[in-house]
């Protein structure tokens, strides 16, 4: 199915607001997502498409706009960097029927302060207050399926609101329900108090097919169980655990100097880089198709292939306590030591 984007096919944009006087060239550079945030070169192939045109006059910030599929805003903001985007200030989230989906605020691109996120119909629907101190946790993907580690700030739950503008939740105190993207279904039901999760939550997991029970004491997860479609019972004390290799990235780093040879031509002509990898790792281990997605020469990244190829298998992700396939990013740098 071919995406209904914008007219915004080509690397560059020129805009020209007439002939008389001549104005300065404004130029926009264009970028294609997986959901995962994972860049592609097909148009056919991406979730959505950014695109991030030069500061305003007077300002230091790039303008980010991000369309969805059907060729609606996604979001608006600004960024510090051009690529990748570092958002600063004000930032706008649609659904893809053009209704508001978030409003929140970001520095050095972190929510920060206080965020407003709507149902699909409009209507508000959570508050949230981001705290300054940024942790770093492994999460779930996009694409529902995987996890990955992700840095971000945590947040406590001021106010929600059920479809009808009904309070559910009122100065950090009450009953909270968490939805899933379509706000179909409630995945999770529990309380809050003083702004911070506090009690048992109920939930279940529709991409995993997983229902838990989970204990929490002032935001703190305490214990949780699980059990998956089979009736197969899982207890954790994390939701999500990243996968890694035996060892941990010590014994990763000893491994990837032991096994990787640097090609003779480009050890030759002195060609030097870092070769970003992305590969998923199996619920038993093993290591699935590795994918070159930031290439520096054709030598470099065929090594870098073949290495990852060779190895054994890591200790595998977990969700809910039950092994899960899980994405990751690995960069390897190729560099000369010159005497």
């Amino acid at each position: 199915m071919k995406l209904l984007y914008p007219l915004l096919l080509v690397l560059c944009t020129v805009f020209c607001y007439g002939q008389k006087p001549k104005q300065k060239l404004k130029y926009r550079t264009i970028y294609l997502f997986k959901f995962d945030g994972r860049k592609v070169k097909q148009i056919d192939s991406a979730d959505y498409m950014q695109v991030v045109s030069e500061p305003d006059s007077g300002s230091k910030l790039y303008n980010v706009k991000e369309y969805h599929k059907n060729g609606k805003v996604r979001f608006l903001g600004k960024s510090s960097t051009l690529y990748p985007i570092t958002l600063q200030g004000q930032g706008l989230s649609y659904y893809t029927n053009g209704s508001k989906k978030l409003i929140a605020y970001y520095k050095d691109g972190y929510l920060t302060g206080a965020a407003y996120q709507f149902f699909p119909n409009g209507k508000p629907y959570l508050v949230k207050q981001y705290l300054t101190t940024i942790k770093k946790d492994t999460v779930k993907s996009t694409n529902h399926t995987t996890s990955f580690v992700k840095s971000y700030r945590d947040s406590l739950i001021i106010s929600a609101f059920d479809t009808t503008g009904k309070a559910l939740v009122e100065d950090g105190n009450g009953h909270f329900i968490q939805y899933d993207e379509n706000f179909k279904t409630a995945v999770e039901d529990g309380f809050v108090k003083d702004s911070l999760l506090n009690g048992k939550l109920k939930g279940r997991d529709l991409d995993l097919n997983m229902i838990f029970e989970e204990t929490y004491f002032k935001g703190k997860l305490v214990s949780g169980t699980s059990q998956d479609s089979a009736g197969v019972k899982f207890t954790y004390l994390q939701r999500f655990v990243s996968a890694k290799f035996p060892g941990g990235n010590e014994a990763l780093n000893k491994y990837m100097q032991k096994k990787v040879r640097y090609p003779i031509w480009d050890n030759s002509w002195e060609v030097e880089g870092q070769v970003m990898l992305h590969f998923a790792v199996h619920r038993d281990g093993t290591i699935g198709k590795v994918e070159v997605f930031s290439s520096v020469e054709a030598g470099l990244d065929e090594e870098s292939v073949r290495a990852f190829k060779l190895m054994p298998p890591w200790v595998p992700a977990k969700a809910y306590g039950k092994n899960a396939l899980s994405d990751y990013d690995f960069p390897m740098s190729y560099n000369l030591i010159r005497y």
